[in-house]
């Protein structure tokens, strides 16, 4: 958990849709006043047609690090991005069933903020890479899943998905990158306990292409949060981690994660306070345990293991910012892992 109190956020957002909801728009930008770091997006969808036709853009500038001369270097990167996605839904009564399919270019450029000059004595320079990265994509998602109105989390059903996405030159890049992706879950509710879910899920994937530009995958804890800075952009932290390690903590091409979480609800509040703009929803436990591993080659013994529990509090802010206030411990079992505790700002 870190803080700051020295910066300032500029931007802005709005969105819309016709009346009928067929056509609708977000547009938003944003630049952190210290860092100069920032971005401008607008995102399209149109549901008047079959598919469902969705095209985005966006413009990011952000501070990262470059070595030269065995030194970190501020490095300010530039990054242009669109795409255009078709959407296939298939609904029904029980379940929804989707498949998608898509484009996307992106174009990254990026220099060493301060000047320098490389010194023949040091170790070679890395610079993060720079070019275009062209990709088409095609994904199946499938969802039987419920929830009611005192729900903690979803409550019963199956959610899957899969998806494919190359990069090539035929496609407009400058390397050639391939990957697959995986997900399945199972939400159950236990008998006559009301609102008590086991979530069990498995989830994977697999990379391939030039060692150039192949993106790895990553498995590791929760990563340092700016509690201030997530609040004014109304973010916070989602995704699946290996609570009880450090972020990021190993890589690979291929990666393997299955964990099983035990929601129960504490107390239904569903209050706010006065006029203020913050409504307290439901205060409730997590009990996880989860394993995963990432490697170039499968290997049983280079498996993490963790387990732990959150106390979570769900919150609505301004009427429209859901957040999920996390407090948490965790423990590692393997190597590299350890016993943390956590205070966050969750999705």
């Amino acid at each position: 958990m870190a803080a700051s109190f020295d910066l300032t956020l500029l931007g802005f957002e709005t969105w819309g849709n016709d009346p009928v909801g067929q056509v609708s728009y977000t547009a938003a930008a944003q630049i952190n006043t210290t860092t100069l770091d920032g971005y401008g997006t607008l995102a399209i969808s149109v549901d008047r047609w079959y598919p469902t036709i969705s095209l985005f853009g966006g413009f990011y500038q952000s501070s990262i690090w470059a070595r030269a001369n065995d030194e970190y270097q501020d490095y300010r990167e530039q990054d242009v991005y669109g795409s255009l996605a078709l959407t296939f839904p298939f609904r029904h009564p029980d379940y929804t069933f989707s498949l998608a399919t898509g484009y996307a270019f992106e174009h990254f450029t990026g220099e060493i903020t301060e000047p320098w000059e490389f010194d023949p004595g040091s170790a070679e320079p890395y610079f993060p890479l720079q070019g275009n990265l062209g990709s088409a994509w095609t994904s199946l998602s499938l969802d039987t899943t419920e929830s009611y109105g005192y729900s903690v989390s979803t409550e019963r059903g199956w959610a899957a998905a899969t998806e494919l996405r190359l990069s090539s030159p035929l496609l407009g890049s400058n390397w050639t990158e391939y990957q697959v992706k995986w997900r399945l879950a199972k939400y159950t509710p236990l008998r006559f306990l009301d609102h008590h879910v086991l979530k069990t899920q498995i989830r994977g994937g697999w990379a391939g292409g030039r060692d150039t530009f192949l993106r790895r995958f990553s498995v590791g804890g929760y990563p340092d949060q700016d509690l201030f800075a997530d609040l004014l952009e109304g973010v916070g932290i989602g995704g699946n981690f290996l609570r009880g390690y450090p972020p990021g903590v190993i890589r690979g091409s291929q990666y393997h994660y299955a964990s099983a979480d035990y929601f129960f609800p504490i107390w239904h509040i569903r209050r706010g306070w006065q006029t203020f703009p913050i409504f307290l929803k439901d205060l409730y436990v997590n009990i996880f345990g989860a394993s995963a591993g990432a490697f170039d080659t499968f290997a049983l013994e280079d498996f993490r293991s963790s387990a732990g529990a959150e106390l979570r509090l769900k919150i609505l802010l301004s009427h429209n910012l859901p957040f999920t206030l996390i407090i948490g411990a965790a423990y590692g079992f393997q190597e590299e892992g350890d016993f943390q505790t956590y205070f966050l700002l969750g999705q």
